[in-house]
């Protein structure tokens, strides 16, 4: 996974130029990582490359560094990475001629009053920068403002900003330069243009990360908890917010993360003393109305999918001309529109279905009378020890989200301790301390650390015999006694990693390990490794 091919090279390419080579037959645009190395193969079978190209920037060694870092925590290969920090899209854009007026920078963040908690939430976070190079994190319900100030303050020392942000930037346009999916490739190379300038202010979801940083001084973090953080770009998975945290520690800037309900990771590390804490103003939420289906059907309140109480309070909306918000779990939402439309065929409009993932920032301040998740209890369906934190950060999420509206959540498992946490923003806080501790007691992540190897194969016989196979082959390389935990499930392994000196290197064995089973069986392609998934 680590192999990079050897190029002859003219005398004077340095490190950092893009070229043309080509590879299989094909012709590729690439980054010369290294120069003055001898090749670990025959001298005779190298070739020169094609050309250099002239009109590219160089690639800066602090973003190749920044690159191997990403291969080697996250297992994939410097090309993998290459290859999402320079997409072919935006390498297109960037041999077409320039606009005339590309941004050089973002646009100037007007300082806004700040009432006096603002002013000693900043005070004390620019108290916290100066006394440590830890990254802070900043708890508190009402955040946007503190952002944009710290920024500012960045961008009058003359250092570029970098928010990564939780879904859409779209929310910042106008107060800093976007770099996400919703742009196009044009705009993509126009920001990093504007980046290798200095002094931006870049709002960008994990993709920005990769951009050509020249003087960066603040990294902010929104809503550090988010699953939208982690992922995968193409064939590379890897968490923005750690990343994000080591690239702000390539360029020696400051480090903000953001939330009102901080991960697990990010408390312990609090615990631990490697993250600095502050606190700004609380979490706040109302209680949502619960409907606890299963007594409802007891009692002939249930309609098919909506409660006798669900439907009366939907009546009371739109005879006073509201309008109602219908939120599922899952994507797919037209059975229920249809079952809904069919009881309030008048609604017209007024009547909204959406999968929760699609209930956005922008979504909610839309004019709702009224917001109802169904079937909430699909969110701790599955076995996955993380389950019930990710529908507690969930429908703590959608309870901020829809703020003064009146919330019901129907589910079929009212008792179950998310949904009675529910009841108060410290009840959930409470709970999630308990998932913390919980962890602890049983050694899982955030304790240790996991990687999953996630199989692809539509011959299931064939996945079934190879995973078996190398998940034999891993386990001969980890005796129990060293206190790795080797799990084979459907369609994965999963391998728990003690937190100690020899991750790094136990990491390396699974990376080797997969990477020459994959050649022996001539079966590429056919799995994904996942680094803290």
């Amino acid at each position: 996974l680590d192999w990079e091919p050897f190029y002859a090279v003219p005398e004077g390419v340095q490190t950092g130029d893009r070229v043309r080579v080509k590879l299989a037959g094909r012709e590729y645009i690439a980054v010369v990582s290294r120069t003055g190395v001898t090749p670990d193969m025959d001298i005779a079978r190298v070739r020169p490359i094609e050309g250099v190209e002239e009109g590219l920037e160089k690639v800066s060694p602090s973003e190749i560094a920044f690159w191997r870092f990403i291969s080697d925590y996250y297992l994939c290969s410097i090309g993998e990475v290459y290859r999402e920090a320079y997409p072919a899209t935006r390498t297109q854009a960037e041999k077409r001629s320039p606009r005339r007026k590309a941004p050089s920078e973002a646009a100037e963040l007007h300082k806004k009053p700040l009432n006096s908690a603002e002013k000693a939430s900043v005070a004390e976070i620019l108290d916290s920068f100066a006394g440590s190079n830890s990254p802070v994190l900043y708890c508190s319900g009402e955040r946007r403002r503190i952002c944009l100030e710290l920024s500012r303050r960045a961008l009058e020392e003359g250092r570029s900003v970098l928010l990564v942000c939780a879904g859409s930037a779209g929310e910042y346009a106008g107060e800093a330069l976007i770099y996400d999916s919703s742009v196009s490739a044009t705009a993509r190379r126009d920001v990093a243009a504007a980046v290798r300038k200095g002094r931006v202010f870049v709002a960008g979801g994990r993709a920005s990360v990769f951009l050509p940083w020249t003087d960066l001084g603040l990294v902010i973090v929104q809503d550090e908890e988010s699953p939208l953080h982690s992922g995968g770009l193409g064939s590379l998975h890897f968490n923005a917010r750690d990343a994000a945290v080591y690239l702000a520690t390539l360029h020696g800037a400051k480090v903000l993360l953001s939330s009102a309900f901080p991960s697990l990771e990010t408390l312990l590390n609090c615990s631990a003393g490697k993250y600095r804490r502050t606190d700004g103003a609380p979490l706040t939420f109302n209680a949502p109305e619960i409907i606890d289906t299963q007594a409802e059907k007891l009692k002939n309140g249930m309609a098919g999918s909506f409660s006798y109480i669900l439907r009366s309070g939907m009546e009371k909306c739109f005879a006073a001309g509201g309008k109602v918000l219908l939120l599922l779990p899952w994507k797919d939402c037209r059975d229920l529109e249809i079952e809904a439309r069919a009881l309030f065929p008048k609604a017209g409009p007024r009547l909204k279905v959406l999968p929760l993932s699609s209930f956005t920032e922008s979504e909610a301040r839309k004019p709702y009378s009224l917001v109802a998740l169904l079937v909430s209890d699909f969110l701790f369906r599955g076995g996955d020890f993380r389950t019930d934190e990710k529908a507690l950060r969930t429908l703590v999420g959608l309870c901020c989200r829809v703020g003064e509206l009146p919330l019901v959540l129907q589910c079929a498992a009212a008792s179950h301790p998310v949904i009675q946490a529910l009841s108060s923003p410290e009840a959930a806080l409470n709970l999630s301390a308990g998932f913390l501790s919980e962890r602890s007691s049983f050694g899982l992540p955030p304790f240790k650390r996991l990687v999953e190897i996630v199989f692809s194969d539509n011959n299931e016989a064939r996945l079934s015999l190879l995973s078996k196979e190398l998940f034999r082959e891993l386990s001969a390389k980890f005796p129990v006694s060293g206190g790795v935990q080797l799990m084979l499930g459907e369609g994965r392994i999963r391998i728990l990693l003690p937190r100690d000196s020899a991750l790094k290197s136990n990491k390396i064995i699974i990376r080797d390990t997969t990477d020459s089973f994959c050649a022996s069986r001539k079966w590429l392609g056919h799995l994904t490794v996942v680094v803290d998934p």
